[in-house]
Formats: C-alpha cells, sequence, structure tokens
C-alpha cells in the first residue's frame, strides 16, 4: 500500500533498536532514519512493488507518495540505530536495506539527480554545541562544495547562510543542507538519490562520523579539512565506517592523500553557475 506524504513510520511499524550504539556523552543514543526518494523506470507495477516492501519478513520501512518525485515512491525507515541499518538484529548480519534492494533494484530510473535521500538523528542525541558547530561546518561554503562532491548533491545553488541564520529561521527550504525546525529530528539533505543501497549506508556513516567528530572539535576548527584529517587518522573510522571510507577514497584519491587539486577544480567541477568563491 502507498501511504500518504504525511504518514508516520513510528506509528506503523514497532520501534525495537535500543540494542547498540549508545554515544558516549550523548543525552539518548543515536538514531537515523532514512528517507529515500526512488524514482522508477516508467513502466514499473508500482503497486507491486509497494506490496512487496510490506511483505518483506525484516520489513523496517513504509513508502509513501511524494510530490517531488515523477514516477516512484519514497521509502521512509523507521529510526534505528546505525549497527541495524547496516547489520540488521545481529552484530553481524546483512543489512536490512539489502532485501529492499532486491525488490527494487531492477527497477530503479537512470536520471534521477532530483530526487535524494534525508538522514534524520533524533534531536535529544546531539548536545546543542555539537548541532551549532556541524551547522556552522555544513553551512560554510568551501566544506559544502566538498560534502557535495561526497553527498552527490550541490544544495546552495550558489548562494549560503550563515549558522546563525540557519539555526535562528522558523522555516526551511529545499536550498538548506541541514534542517533543524523539525520538533524531534536533525535532517540532512544534501545525499542524491543513488542506485545501490550501500551509498545509503555510506550517507549514514558520514553523518554518524561528522557528528561524532564535531562533538570533540573546537568551534573555531569545523571546516572539510579537519573532518578529514581527522577521519583519516584515527585508526578505528576505517573499521567502523567503511562504506564512507571507500566512498572517500573513489571520490577524492585518498592513496594520493587527499591532495585536493587548484581551487578552479572544485569551482568548475562543481558549480559551473554558481558565484561564491571556493578556499582550500
Amino acid at each position: 500500500m502507498i501511504r500518504s506524504y504525511s504518514t508516520d513510520a513510528t506509528r506503523e511499524l514497532p520501534f525495537p533498536f535500543r540494542f547498540s550504539d549508545n554515544e558516549k556523552g550523548a543525552p539518548e543514543p543515536r538514531f537515523l532514519g532514512v528517507e529515500w526518494e526512488v524514482e522508477l523506470k516508467p513502466g514499473t507495477n508500482i503497486s507491486l512493488i509497494s506490496e512487496q516492501l510490506d511483505h518483506e519478513p525484516n520489513r523496517f520501512v513504509i513508502n509513501k507518495s511524494d510530490g517531488t518525485i515523477n514516477f516512484g515512491i519514497e521509502i521512509v525507515s523507521v529510526p534505528a540505530t546505525l549497527t541495524y541499518h547496516k547489520h540488521g538484529a545481529t552484530s553481524n548480519g546483512a543489512s536490512p536495506w539489502n532485501a529492499i534492494q532486491a525488490i527494487i533494484g531492477d527497477h530503479l530510473a537512470t536520471h534521477n539527480h532530483h530526487v535524494g535521500v534525508h538522514i534524520h538523528v533524533n534531536k535529544t542525541s546531539i548536545l546543542p554545541l555539537t548541532l551549532l558547530k556541524l551547522t556552522k561546518l555544513i553551512t560554510h561554503p568551501p566544506s559544502t562544495a566538498k560534502l557535495a562532491i561526497l553527498g552527490g548533491r550541490s544544495i546552495f545553488n550558489g548562494h549560503h547562510r550563515s549558522a546563525k541564520k540557519v539555526l535562528k529561521r522558523a522555516d526551511c527550504t529545499h536550498s538548506d543542507p541541514i534542517n533543524i525546525t523539525k520538533p524531534h529530528t536533525v535532517e540532512f539533505r544534501h545525499f542524491t538519490s543513488p542506485h545501490h543501497y550501500t551509498r545509503v549506508l555510506a550517507n549514514l556513516e558520514l553523518v554518524d562520523s561528522l557528528l561524532q567528530w564535531a562533538a570533540q572539535e573546537s568551534m573555531t576548527q569545523t571546516t572539510f579539512d579537519r573532518y578529514k584529517k581527522w577521519f583519516l587518522s584515527t585508526p578505528t573510522n576505517t573499521a567502523l565506517y567503511p562504506y564512507i571510507y571507500n566512498h572517500m577514497r573513489d571520490k577524492f584519491n585518498l592513496s594520493a592523500r587527499l591532495k585536493y587539486g587548484p581551487k578552479t577544480y572544485w569551482k568548475q567541477t562543481l558549480f559551473p553557475d554558481t558565484t561564491f568563491r571556493i578556499e582550500t
């Protein structure tokens, strides 16, 4: 069944995933929810796809309508720990997203750059100072340009607002890569819709690792380059976050120690029509 856009996944599915990922120092454990906007090939039987998703044995998602999707559905998970997203109910099991991929994989449209993935994190797991630092990072154009390479989506479209303005806004537009206006979650929106679930896992790992880093970084040092240095210099990160590590390696050539190209590379490659200056 394709549900209305306003349907809350937590009202339809149980929320049993409180078995791990109790972050040190956080007010509460961190839970991440996914909204995956899926564009399907013309002629796909959407009702059949929806029925198969509803009858998946280890179901933790619902599917909804979404006006921004031309022909497809939005797949929405209940909040779960990062461990659950990657391994299910066991410590080394298969990701529940693997079963979802098996249902939708052959039907995904080739062109899907207008749709994306949004990741929600419960606000009770984030200290206010951490949120301020993360908002400062994500609203800083040079850092945003590099995050856009990982997420696949240019959010700012040539303009940006300060972290203070984003935090004080009573509303939020699609130009904002982070939405803090929802009552219970912080929403990260700079991800394009992927063709494989492993990119969803990479997005989840990116958000989780950014939160881990921001919690211990100083306010004056919240830049992407500082995050990159922390990520690569912490030995356990490659094991904790293998999906985003491999994605970073592919995008930034980690074998060359992430030696960024000239400023013109970033601007011409990512934002040929933008006006802000990219600094490295």
